[in-house]
């Protein structure tokens, strides 16, 4: 196995550890988003949890403007509830938690 496959597999398993501590996502919490999603950069960006629809789909309002993957197109605003390019719906299982800076070095010693 590689350097880079072995530090994948360790960054998975780490998410898999952190996914189970975590408490339950709240409005204003800090996350960070793991994986990309319909197109969007979305995996070690930061963001606030910021409105729901139900227990599966997060709003997010991203510190990063978003970009599109394959046509370059911008995130939205969550209907009004951030700025412009900002705003992107999410699966629960592709954000954690990151109140923590041991998150983020973690995420940063996977690059």
């Amino acid at each position: 196995m590689g350097r880079g496959e072995e530090m994948r597999r360790r960054f998975h398993s780490w998410v898999s550890r952190a996914r189970k501590r975590q408490p339950a996502l709240k409005i204003g919490m800090r996350v960070m988003g793991i994986k990309n999603y319909e197109g969007m950069e979305l995996k070690g960006l930061l963001g606030t949890l910021i409105c729901r629809d139900d227990e599966k789909r997060c709003g997010v309002r991203w510190d990063k403007l978003l970009t599109e993957e394959e046509d370059g197109d911008n995130g939205h605003s969550l209907e009004g509830k951030c700025e412009q390019g900002h705003g992107w719906w999410v699966l629960r299982d592709m954000i954690i938690l990151a109140k923590q800076q041991d998150y983020i070095d973690k995420w940063e010693d996977t690059k």
